[in-house]
């Protein structure tokens, strides 16, 4: 699991929502989070990130716990989980 996937899991975003804020696929969003698409641009990444900043901001102040662990993971979201860091 990467830490895209556990962030998304762990505060209930759904692939529909991900990928509608970034503009991609839900099938595309499927395929980073199960390491089988490799074609992972710079360009993408920072739509992955600005759609995590868009969620976080449209959910407002209670999701606080949000904001802060995509803070600390952000510049890995693609990098698979330690196992201590899986739901």
């Amino acid at each position: 699991m990467n830490h895209m996937r556990r962030l998304r899991l762990v505060y209930g975003i759904s692939l529909a929502e991900l990928a509608q804020a970034a503009g991609v696929s839900q099938q595309r969003i499927s395929e980073i989070e199960l390491n089988t698409f490799h074609q992972r641009t710079n360009e993408l990444k920072e739509r992955i990130e600005l759609a995590f900043q868009h969620i976080i901001n449209a959910r407002g102040k209670e999701n606080q716990r949000l904001a802060q662990d995509f803070q600390r993971n952000r510049k890995r979201l693609f990098e698979l989980c330690e196992r201590t860091d899986n739901i």
